[in-house]
C-alpha cells in the first residue's frame, strides 16, 4: 500500500487498498504472529475459533482479510434531515450517505448521527405529508404474488455467489 502511514493509514484508505489487492488477485493478509502470537486465543477468542475452524492458525500464519461494511459509512443518499429520494423513507446513521463524515467512518460517527440527525429526521418525518404505501403493502392488499414473480424478486443466484459483487468502495467525497 502506497501511503506514508502504511498499514496504519485511515480505515477508508486501508479498506480500498485491501479491495484493490483482492480484485487484482493478490489477496490481503493480516499477520498477527509478532504482535500477538501465542496470546491470540486469549485476546481474540472468537476470531481465533473462527480462524481455526477455517484451518488457519493465526499464531503461526497470516490470515486472509477483506474489507467489511464496518469500514464504509453510507450508501443511501440522504439530506441532513435524513430525507431520501423515496417519499416517506428517511435514512440516518451508518446506512445514510449525508456527506457529513466523508468516506472514513469513525467509531463515534454513528453516535453523532443517532443524536443529531435522528432528532432532525424525526422532526422532518413528523412534518412530511403522508406517503403512499410501499409497493409490498399494495401487493399484499391485492393478494399474494404469483410464485414466478416471487422467485424473480428473491433472485435465482445464491447469496454466496452474489456477495463478492455486492460491496463497492466509497470515494473520499
Amino acid at each position: 500500500m502506497e501511503h506514508p502511514q502504511g498499514d496504519l493509514a485511515p480505515r477508508d484508505i486501508v479498506a480500498r487498498a485491501v479491495h484493490a489487492a483482492i480484485a487484482a488477485g493478490r489477496g490481503a493478509l493480516l499477520d498477527a504472529r509478532e504482535a500477538i502470537g501465542a496470546d491470540f486465543p486469549e485476546h481474540f477468542p472468537a476470531v481465533f475459533a473462527a480462524a481455526m475452524a477455517a484451518g488457519i492458525d493465526p499464531r503461526v500464519q497470516p490470515m486472509p482479510v477483506a474489507p467489511a461494511a464496518h469500514y464504509h459509512m453510507g450508501g443511501i443518499a440522504a439530506d441532513t434531515d435524513g430525507r431520501t429520494s423515496l417519499p416517506g423513507l428517511f435514512a440516518v446513521g451508518e446506512c445514510a450517505a449525508t456527506g457529513v463524515h466523508g468516506a472514513n467512518r469513525l467509531a463515534s460517527n454513528s453516535l453523532l448521527e443517532a443524536a443529531a440527525f435522528g432528532w432532525r429526521s424525526g422532526l422532518a418525518a413528523r412534518d412530511e405529508p403522508e406517503a403512499p404505501p410501499p409497493p409490498a403493502a399494495r401487493r399484499r392488499a391485492r393478494g399474494p404474488a404469483p410464485r414466478r414473480l416471487a422467485a424473480t424478486a428473491r433472485g435465482h443466484e445464491p447469496a454466496r455467489r452474489r456477495r463478492p459483487r455486492c460491496g463497492r468502495p466509497r470515494h473520499t467525497d
